[in-house]
């Protein structure tokens, strides 16, 4: 892959690369998610889905357009983790609650690819710093589905729980914005990619990255085992995230 980026540099496109990570804030969208099942006569059973965050890799290469703007794109890795927090209540032969709760907790990791095409303006600062923002649109993959399970032992009965974050297709398309600072130490000629550099790193980004998928594909399940009884619930997973990322560009 970086070789056919460094191809494409020598046509006049950027190579950077840009790590990241993606906090867990209610702030910045990535509130939890709660689901029930609470059906008069049989068990009931509650799932919070808690973002834990995450965190992204990627590889860009970038087309200067003109003085003003750019344009980008690449292949970004990005895993993101959550806890499912799970209370079960069981039901008597007469179909009563128990009036006993059972609570459980995992965690998953999932991981997606992303294609992005992001168009960037930029201020000029000075001579060696630029603000840059810019918006566009991705492709996501997502390649398979992830699941966990547990289990307790309570009173010599076994409870069997198991947590499943499933999508509904392959792909998806997420919108994306971002805003940041970039520093070029050798001034001007450094914006230019066709101008030779002594330095191995060009510069560096350092910004806020936020995306949203258009679309609702990222569902979850949870279900519990009792004995004779069992239950489920699902929810549809939050679609925002955020990053916070730092970029290098190189010669």
């Amino acid at each position: 892959v970086l070789g056919a980026f460094r191809s494409a540099q020598a046509q006049g496109w950027e190579l950077a690369v840009e790590g990241g990570v993606l906090p867990a804030l209610e702030a910045l969208g990535t509130s939890p998610i709660v689901a029930k099942a609470d059906t008069l006569g049989e068990p009931f059973l509650g799932a919070t889905w808690v973002p834990t965050g995450g965190a992204r890799f990627a590889v860009r290469i970038v087309r200067p357009l003109n003085a003003s703007w750019r344009l980008a794109t690449g292949l970004t890795v990005q895993r993101m983790g959550a806890d499912w927090e799970l209370t079960f209540e069981d039901v008597d032969d007469l179909g009563n609650r128990s009036g006993q709760t059972v609570n459980a907790s995992l965690r998953l990791r999932g991981v997606r690819y992303r294609l992005p095409v992001i168009a960037t303006t930029s201020v000029r600062l000075t001579k060696a710093q630029r603000l840059l923002a810019g918006a566009g649109l991705g492709l996501d993959f997502t390649p398979s589905d992830v699941f966990t399970t547990g289990s307790l032992i309570i009173d010599s009965a076994y409870h069997d729980f198991r947590v499943t974050e499933n999508r509904t297709r392959l792909w998806n398309v997420p919108l994306i914005a971002e805003l940041g600072w970039a520093v070029r130490p050798d001034g001007n000629s450094a914006w230019d990619p066709e101008l030779p550099s002594n330095q191995t790193i060009r510069g560096f980004y350092v910004g806020l990255h936020w995306s949203r998928e258009l679309f609702r594909t990222r569902w979850g399940e949870a279900m519990w085992e009792h004995q004779l009884s069992q239950q489920r619930t699902r929810l549809w997973m939050g679609q925002t995230a955020v990053a916070l990322v730092l970029r290098l560009t190189l010669s």
